[in-house]
């Protein structure tokens, strides 16, 4: 059985798609006009991911203040900047497989966020935050097991179906984790926490809704979009499995005091998974 749901009507290709008059264009014309559909489609996907968290939000909290309310919306703009950043940057100068323009562009974009705007400290992302050494022995035994579990998974299955060379090594080890660890568990993650107190203690990690919010909406960044056709296209497997990891990444993150454990970790399992 298939894990991807497609939502709405049927319907014939929009006239932006295949089979139009773009395709009859110009090479410089036909470029422009795809890159800027790419992009109107990738904040049309943030959009619908913010839409889908909202009645979560209203459960929790009816009534939010007008500093909460700020705080809310200011997540949203850094979600949908960094769809449109992921997007619009995909220049593929070296011919290379992976996203490596766009994956930079969202860390750079992350970073002089957390430098220079007033809402976000360094100290808030964690990303300069202090580790604590006595967290190190259950976070690493958290992380290995995962990754132990996640190796075994794949020799066991022998799904190997991803690109595996140098170039996917380099950029999974890298780039991912710090781009998205930095903008979901350290600038979201720390927003939110303004918004929702971290109310109780998992294993001395405090956490708040601020994490299961964070995790859904890392869930539905990678298992809800909109496809060539503007058709709503909800991957059941891929939301549930990144909303598993970022959950436990928030707990990493949560329980050592930084953001470097949980890059880390993130890096690694993508190794795990892609190479």
């Amino acid at each position: 059985m298939s894990n991807t749901v497609f939502i709405g009507i049927k319907s014939k290709p929009l006239p932006f798609g295949k089979g139009f008059f773009i395709e009859k264009l110009p090479v410089k014309s036909h470029y422009k006009i795809t890159r800027m559909l790419n992009l109107l489609r990738s904040v049309s996907s943030s959009v619908l991911q913010i839409a889908a968290i909202l009645p979560l939000l209203l459960l929790i909290r009816f009534k939010y203040s007008k500093k909460q309310k700020r705080l809310l919306i200011l997540a949203g703009l850094v979600l949908i900047a960094e769809g449109l950043l992921t997007a619009g940057f995909n220049f593929n100068f070296l011919k290379s497989y992976w996203n490596w323009t766009g994956k930079s562009a969202s860390l750079i974009a992350a970073v002089l966020f957390i430098s220079y705007n007033p809402f976000v400290s360094k100290k808030l992302a964690d990303f300069t935050g202090s580790l604590r050494i006595n967290s190190l022995y259950p976070v690493f035994g958290f992380s290995g097991t995962l990754l132990l579990l996640r190796l075994i998974f794949k020799l066991v299955s022998g799904n190997n179906d991803h690109v595996n060379n140098l170039e996917t090594f380099a950029f999974q080890a890298t780039l991912p984790g710090l781009s998205e660890e930095l903008i979901y568990r350290g600038i979201l993650l720390g927003l939110l926490d303004k918004v929702y107190p971290k109310s109780i203690s998992i294993f001395k990690a405090r956490i708040g809704w601020s994490v299961l919010i964070v995790a859904i909406v890392f869930g539905l960044v990678h298992g809800l979009s909109l496809t060539r056709n503007w058709h709503v296209l909800f991957n059941t497997q891929k939301f549930c499995m990144t909303m598993g990891l970022g959950l436990a990444f928030a707990w990493v993150k949560q329980r050592s005091g930084s953001l470097w454990p949980a890059i880390v970790f993130h890096n690694l399992w993508n190794l795990v998974v892609f190479s």
